[in-house]
């Protein structure tokens, strides 16, 4: 079970797995975002090192201390009507939980996270098979693909920089 373990979770934690699992959507995109802007960053600087030791821990520690800051801005402003609201939203948001009440078994997690336990490998198309192939596809499975590709441009067209969006959000509780 060990090297099983091992091998779907990598060095990360079951309580880690789990924590991610129980996150909505827009949450881990917050996480990509966070991760993605602090990889770039370390590379630019030339910290390689710091890159490779961003993992699932780092990331969930700097999710949940920007959440913190961000409930704590919006806690002052509390006498707005309107930011009531902001700070239930916030209070709810899974990246503040520290303990989760219920950890999933190892079963559960592999259902959510659609871990297959049989590696399959496919040959990948090239050259002349790649062109024989493509002519024989049918026009539904050509529209499915392009429909699918125009969804994931609106989805990251949708995503916003977390940078640009923590800096939106201080700004205006700062002023």
């Amino acid at each position: 079970m060990g090297k099983e373990k091992e091998e779907i979770f990598g060095n990360n934690s079951i309580e880690d797995v789990s924590w991610l699992c129980s996150l909505s959507e827009s949450e881990l995109d917050l996480l990509i975002s966070l991760k993605k802007l602090a990889l770039k960053r370390a590379s630019v600087i030339g910290h390689v090192q710091l890159a490779k030791k961003f993992d699932l821990k780092m990331l969930r520690a700097l999710g949940f201390i920007l959440m913190e800051c961000l409930k704590e801005k919006v806690k002052d402003l509390s006498l707005i009507p309107v930011m009531v609201e902001s700070a239930a939203f916030l209070d709810s948001s899974n990246l503040l939980k520290c303990k989760l009440d219920d950890l999933m078994s190892i079963e559960e997690l592999k259902e959510c996270i659609a871990f297959k336990t049989r590696k399959e490998f496919c040959k990948r198309p090239c050259g002349k098979d790649l062109i024989i192939r493509s002519s024989k596809r049918s026009k539904s499975e050509d529209l499915e693909e392009e429909t699918e590709s125009q969804q994931q441009k609106v989805i990251t067209s949708d995503l916003v920089n977390v940078e640009d969006t923590v800096n939106v959000m201080t700004d205006e509780v700062d002023g």
